[in-house]
């Protein structure tokens, strides 16, 4: 993740989600989403599948694809999927 001056100093804040899918030019955007839990306690701060989605369809991305990665780690297993989205607007 890039620096962003709007960004508070905790980087993992859900104030911060916002900034984490700035479009900065077309390309492709990896992310390894975790936890999908939807918990507001943290750090680590849950979030949902649809808040994650919302964030970047508002900023013209499209999901290119989405899964569940098989060799996550015991703790994260199930709580975690990778996301591949693409600059279309």
């Amino acid at each position: 993740m890039g620096y962003n001056e709007n960004m508070t100093n905790d980087v993992n804040s859900p104030d911060n989600w916002d900034s984490y899918c700035e479009p900065k030019q077309d390309g492709l955007f990896i992310d390894l989403a975790c936890p999908l839990d939807g918990r507001k306690d943290g750090p680590s701060f849950g979030f949902s599948d649809q808040e994650l989605l919302g964030l970047f369809e508002e900023r013209g991305f499209k999901q290119l694809s989405r899964n569940k990665p098989a060799d996550s780690i015991p703790r994260r297993k199930g709580a975690e999927e990778l996301f591949i989205f693409q600059k279309i607007a």
